[in-house]
């Protein structure tokens, strides 16, 4: 009986080796996949912060482009507000240029006329007066709505036109 002992302690040891065997194994499996699953998140980990870097740099890009644009902008409208300026400055100083100029030539014609610009005014204001024939406003009269009336008929037919017809209405 002794042997019979010995061989199911020995069966026993044998079946807690192939478990212990086999609990290894999968421990060590459970920790292959553990590390594998660690190291494709720590993968996707660091591909979201690269491509959280690559858009703050191209977020930092793009202030940095707007800011340029809108330094750019201000530049060009100061630009302008001083061409503006100057335009109407160019413009004055030219009025007023064209407006001596024009003085200096009546002045001149009225020397040569030998009169003044009012004498000169009021001298072409009479001829033309004198030769033109005064021309009375006339203003047409407007035509009457129904020409149908027996009253207006000689008016249409003065005219030329036809009178409107009433709509005949069946019986």
């Amino acid at each position: 009986m002794q042997t019979i002992v010995t061989i199911a302690t020995l069966v026993l040891l044998l079946a807690s080796l192939l478990v212990v065997n086999r609990a290894r194994k999968e421990a060590n499996e459970e920790r292959l996949s553990a590390r594998a699953e660690a190291g494709l998140v720590r993968d996707e980990a660091k591909a979201l912060f690269s491509e959280a870097q690559q858009r703050e740099e191209r977020v930092a890009l793009r202030e940095r482009q707007f800011a340029e644009d809108q330094r750019n902008a201000q530049t060009y409208s100061r630009g302008l507000e001083d061409r503006v300026a100057v335009v109407a400055r160019d413009e004055k100083r030219l009025a007023s240029q064209r407006d001596e100029m024009k003085n200096a030539q009546e002045g001149a014609l009225a020397a040569v006329a030998g009169l003044s610009v009012a004498e000169a005014k009021a001298e072409l204001t009479s001829r033309l007066r004198r030769t033109l024939p005064v021309m009375p406003i006339v203003t047409p009269r407007r035509p009457r709505r129904n020409p149908t009336r027996a009253r207006d008929r000689s008016l249409s037919k003065r005219c030329n036109a036809r009178p409107l017809r009433r709509a005949h209405k069946p019986p």
